[in-house]
C-alpha cells in the first residue's frame, strides 16, 4: 500500500488494528500517524488510552500487553512503537501471533525507517494489517504537496513561486513545510506568495544546493562546483544528499540527450522530465558538454561513490571533491 491509498482510507475514517508505516519520508509518516490517532481517539481522553514505546528497547511482551489492554475512555486504545526497524529478528517472531489475532479495540502502529527484520514477514503483515511505504514525492506530486501545504497556511502561490519553491527546497517534505511556514510569515496578511518572496526567504544554501552545484557540474566548471561544495558541507548539508542531487542531474541529462536524439521537442522534454520552463534553457545548454560515453563513465563513478560514501573509513569531503573533478574533466 502507498501513502495515497492510505489517505483515501483515512478520508473514509476506515481504521485497522495494525499498521506498519515505514520509509524515507518521515514527515508523511508522522502526518499519517497523527490522522490515525485522531480518528481513533477523542482528543480530551487520548492520554488515558495511548502508549508509546521504542523499538529495540522495549520487550515485545510489554508492548503486546499494552495492546491487549482495553481502552478506558476512547473508542480505541492506540499503541505506537517508534524505531520498529531496530527490533531484532527474534523479537519480530514474538509479535506475529498477536499480529495474526489483534485486539479489535486497539490500533497498534509500528513506525520505522525501513522494514529491516520485518521484511521476511512482509506478506504475513500485509495479510493481517496495513503496511505502508512512504517515499519522497516525485515532481508532479511535489507540486501538489506545495500547493496544499500553502493552503493549509491560508496562502496561495503563483505558478512561478511553486516552481521556484520546488527547485530550491527539493522533495524532503519536512524541510518544504518549514520553508513554506517561513515564507507565509514573511508575507504577513498578504494571501498571494510570489517568486520574489520565495527567493528572499529560502536560505541561500538551498539555492546553491539545487541550482548552482548541479549547474556547475553540468557545465563542467570544476572550480565553481568545488567552491559551492565546500560551502554546502560547511553549512551541514549531508554528503549523501549532495551525491543524490548530482546523480539526479546526470540522469536528467542522459534522458534529455536520448529524447533529443529521437527528435522530441525541447518543450516536451522539459514537461516530461519535470523541469520548469524558465530553467529549461539553462539545463539544455548542459547537454552538449557530455557525450553518451562520458555519461556512462560518469554513472559508473557515481555508483562507486555511492558505495564508498557509506563506508565510515572514507573522507566524505575528499570523495565528493574527487568525484566532481572527475565528472568535470
Amino acid at each position: 500500500m502507498n501513502a495515497f491509498e492510505l489517505e483515501k482510507e483515512l478520508d473514509r475514517e476506515e481504521i485497522f488494528p495494525l499498521y506498519f508505516l515505514h520509509g524515507e519520508e518521515t514527515y508523511l509518516i508522522d502526518e499519517a500517524r497523527k490522522r490515525i490517532q485522531a480518528i481513533c481517539q477523542v482528543a480530551k481522553t487520548k492520554d488515558f488510552d495511548h502508549d508509546l514505546f521504542l523499538g529495540g528497547e522495549t520487550p515485545p511482551e510489554r508492548i503486546i500487553d499494552a495492546a491487549k489492554t482495553l481502552p478506558m475512555m476512547a473508542p480505541w486504545r492506540v499503541v505506537v512503537v517508534k524505531d520498529a526497524h531496530l527490533i531484532g529478528a527474534q523479537q519480530v517472531k514474538a509479535f506475529l501471533p498477536y499480529w495474526e489475532n489483534p485486539s479489535p479495540k486497539t490500533c497498534l502502529i509500528f513506525l520505522g525507517e525501513k522494514l529491516g527484520p520485518w521484511k521476511g514477514s512482509l506478506k504475513f503483515l500485509e495479510k493481517h494489517g496495513r503496511v505502508v511505504h512512504f517515499v519522497h514525492p516525485g515532481s508532479n506530486l511535489l507540486t501538489q504537496y506545495i500547493i496544499r501545504g500553502a493552503k493549509q497556511l491560508g496562502k496561495d502561490l503563483s505558478p512561478g513561486a511553486v516552481e521556484v519553491m520546488r527547485e530550491m527546497v527539493g522533495n524532503h517534505l519536512s524541510e518544504l513545510h518549514q520553508e513554506l511556514d517561513k515564507v507565509a510569515s514573511y508575507v504577513g496578511d498578504r494571501k498571494q506568495i510570489e517568486v520574489d518572496d520565495v527567493e528572499t526567504v529560502v536560505s541561500r544554501v538551498k539555492v546553491h544546493t539545487i541550482f548552482d552545484l548541479t549547474k556547475a557540474v553540468g557545465m563542467k566548471d570544476s572550480t565553481e562546483a568545488l567552491r559551492i561544495l565546500n560551502q554546502m558541507l560547511e553549512s551541514g548539508e549531508p554528503p549523501l544528499r549532495i551525491l543524490t542531487m548530482i546523480v539526479r542531474q546526470f540522469r536528467l541529462i542522459w534522458m534529455a540527450k536520448d529524447m533529443r536524439s529521437h527528435g522530441i521537442p525541447d518543450g516536451k522534454i522539459g514537461r516530461t522530465l519535470g523541469i520548469p520552463g524558465f530553467f529549461l534553457k539553462g539545463f539544455l545548454a548542459q547537454l552538449k558538454n557530455f557525450t553518451p560515453e562520458e555519461l556512462a563513465r560518469g554513472y559508473s563513478r557515481l555508483f562507486e561513490a555511492d558505495l564508498t560514501l557509506k563506508s565510515r573509513s572514507t573522507s566524505k569531503r575528499t570523495l565528493l571533491e574527487d568525484l566532481i573533478i572527475s565528472l568535470c574533466h
